[in-house]
């Protein structure tokens, strides 16, 4: 197992499609999957303008994202942590920059959820967005430490492929 520089981290964290947010809520840890981007120096994810997420990350900012990739066969897993603190973006052209980010990454699934009317999607772009970002919450993770980690996977019977 070796040590990811900051530079293999970052690229890793903007290619890897699984990412998975750790909060405190109440006395408990609360982790769950979130569509997300590196974008400007900040990950940034959307969620609902209530519930779990939001309640957890407004109580206490300091929270963790987590992205992996692990082989079905031998290769290479990898992973990185990002602790930060997070913060709600409030400013709606920000918040457009941050959403647009986000759909680009994933785009391939095109069919993000983010509880709005389908009848969005035939408005032209910058209306669709401005009704998208009155619909949910962007929070932004200022990253304060981020680490990574890769492991060579063997698996009896195969060959290790890079």
């Amino acid at each position: 197992m070796r040590k990811m520089t900051e530079k293999e981290a970052i690229e890793f964290i903007k290619k890897c499609k699984v990412g998975r947010i750790g909060i405190i809520l109440g006395q408990q840890p609360y982790i769950v999957p979130v569509f997300y981007a590196y974008h400007r120096g900040r990950i940034v994810f959307y969620t609902k303008k209530e519930g779990a997420k939001l309640e957890g990350i407004l109580s206490n900012p300091y929270i963790c994202l987590q992205a992996d990739k692990i082989p079905d066969r031998p290769g290479y897993a990898k992973s990185v942590l990002v602790f930060g603190k997070a913060e709600v973006i409030s400013d709606p052209n920000e918040k457009i920059d941050a959403l647009k980010a986000i759909i680009e990454k994933y785009k391939e699934y095109h069919d993000i959820k983010i509880d709005i009317d389908e009848k969005l999607a035939h408005l032209p772009e910058e209306e669709f967005y401005r009704k998208c970002i009155r619909k949910i919450t962007i929070i932004a993770i200022i990253p304060r430490k981020m680490t990574g980690r890769i492991k060579k996977i063997e698996m009896p019977g195969h060959e290790t492929t890079g």
